[in-house]
């Protein structure tokens, strides 16, 4: 994976109508600095998508392109389980 950036923060938020928000900061390996935004629904498909809890998603690497993020590889604290391949 191509990575460009590391997240460095997840804070919950709400948005200007009150729904909560989850808010990455990131730091880019050139040196600048952007946020990335989840709703709650995003971030539970987030979460189920790389089998981890957003606990573990600062110190995470990430490709941010364009104002979103592409790519994300959590911070776990042992590589991901993998479901074992058919055998059929």
């Amino acid at each position: 994976m191509a990575t460009n950036a590391t997240i460095v923060d997840l804070t919950q938020q709400r948005d200007s109508d009150g729904a909560a928000v989850w808010v990455a900061s990131l730091k880019l390996d050139d040196g600048g600095r952007a946020e990335y935004r989840w709703s709650a629904p995003d971030l539970v498909r987030t979460m189920a998508a790389l089998q981890c809890s957003d606990v573990h998603f600062p110190g995470g690497r990430c490709r941010y392109q364009a104002g979103t993020l592409t790519e994300l590889a959590p911070n776990t604290p042992t590589p991901l389980a993998q479901p074992p391949k058919s055998s059929t």
